[in-house]
């Protein structure tokens, strides 16, 4: 009983740190989503304005 309390204990601190590496990885695939995305959005932007600097002069 004693061995089956401590695998249980073994893997639970597994299933734990699991977790939380699950969460690291969920949370910086999330992040760098936004980058991405927030990178092109500036690329739009800066493209727009150029655009229209170019086309005033």
């Amino acid at each position: 009983m004693e061995s089956n309390d401590e695998s249980m204990e073994i893997f639970l601190c597994l299933n734990r740190s699991f977790l939380f590496y699950n969460r690291l990885f969920l949370y910086g695939f999330f992040v760098v989503d936004r980058y991405i995305l927030f990178d092109e959005f500036i690329g739009e932007l800066f493209t727009y304005f150029y655009d229209e600097s170019f086309y005033v002069t």
